[in-house]
């Protein structure tokens, strides 16, 4: 009896080594934002492929410097999975979905996709005839930040960019020009359909506004704001993605919230058509949509790391009461009021509003 259970474990021990053995590896290739796919929250989620398929999963993550990548690793159907802004689907410049190079995506694989807030569940960037094509993951501002060293409150307006006590003494982005034509509208108290509208913007007191908002700034940050850019100013424009790293460093910053509202972006995540023939790949990575949209990953990875706003009203249950007040999340109407996201820019219009940019910019 003893030898029969020494020979059925040897056997069984067997069968496990040769089922790891021969496990099947697939890759999966992300061309993402840096920050939004973690190697510790990725190992997760190959070991839970690995558990659910027997498969040795590859994420090969590459993080992408300018919205051009995109286009670029889609068309050479390098790209599974991209985590495009929400006004770049539909963008002339890429026409992503209308060339087919994402693909609708099958919402059966992704249940938590009913979790979204309902801003974003509503939201019409996500679809066409009836098909969803992204999935939001993160969402943000072009905010206000301020150092508490200088602010005992939080500034009120856009406006203080314009006071001479703040003349150079904060920090802008350099190549999301546009983002700086829209904050000088609102704080012209420009509606929010007309932020993006060159006919409405293209007028001498615009002009002069944008002029001196560029002239009296100290740094100009590229891509994503760093300590470098924003250590020791008054005040700054970010993602927020730098506020955890300027308090590492010392210095306390924080979100304003200005009454004029704020120019909105979400970042969503969708697929490229190199899995069209890979039904079994694209099923993973719709599931790698899903976990993204758990609200332990929308904790750990969009709040406590990259210290923007959650998408997914659970993750409720892993904040205080402060900071569900903070990101608002008890608040359904605050996004529709607040915020109003970036236009999708016709290139001709495009082209015009980035004039006016180079031009204050001399």
């Amino acid at each position: 009896m003893v030898l029969r259970c020494l020979v059925y474990l040897i056997m069984l021990s067997n069968i496990v080594l040769v089922s790891a053995v021969f496990a099947r590896t697939e890759h999966l290739n992300l061309y993402v934002w840096e920050g939004y796919a973690p190697d510790q929250q990725v190992k997760k989620f190959q070991s839970l492929i690995k558990e659910k398929y027997n498969i040795n999963l590859r994420m090969n993550i590459h993080y992408i410097k300018d919205v051009h990548d995109f286009f670029h690793v889609l068309r050479r159907k390098q790209a599974d999975i991209i985590s495009p802004s929400h006004n770049l689907l539909k963008d002339e410049r890429f026409r992503l979905i209308d060339t087919g190079l994402v693909l609708p995506l099958d919402l059966n694989n992704i249940p938590h996709y009913t979790q979204l807030l309902p801003h974003l569940k509503k939201a019409k960037f996500k679809e066409k005839e009836g098909k969803i094509y992204t999935i939001p993951f993160i969402q943000g501002t072009y905010s206000l930040i301020y150092n508490t060293a200088v602010f005992t409150t939080p500034p009120k307006t856009w406006k203080v960019l314009w006071e001479p006590a703040y003349q150079n003494n904060y920090a802008l982005s350099e190549d999301y020009y546009e983002t700086n034509i829209y904050i000088t509208a609102l704080a012209l108290g420009y509606s929010k359909k007309d932020l993006g509208n060159y006919k409405k913007l293209n007028n001498n007191l615009f002009k002069e506004k944008l002029r001196q908002l560029a002239k009296n700034t100290r740094n100009f940050w590229q891509g994503v704001d760093t300590v470098d850019d924003i250590k020791g100013l008054a005040l700054a424009t970010s993602w927020g993605f730098s506020l955890s790293a300027l308090e590492k460093q010392g210095e306390i910053w924080k979100r304003a919230e200005p009454k004029e509202g704020a120019a909105a972006w979400v970042d969503s995540f969708s697929l490229g058509y190199r899995l069209a023939d890979k039904p079994l790949l694209k099923k993973i990575a719709e599931e790698w949509i899903n976990y993204s949209l758990s609200a332990k990953y929308q904790y750990e990875v969009v709040v406590k790391n990259l210290h923007a706003y959650p998408v997914n009203a659970q993750v409720k249950q892993y904040l205080s009461a402060e900071e569900i007040a903070h990101y608002h999340l008890d608040d359904n109407a605050f996004f529709d009021k607040k915020w109003v996201l970036w236009p999708t820019l016709s290139k001709r219009n495009r082209n015009a509003i980035k004039s006016l940019w180079n031009k204050a910019r001399k």
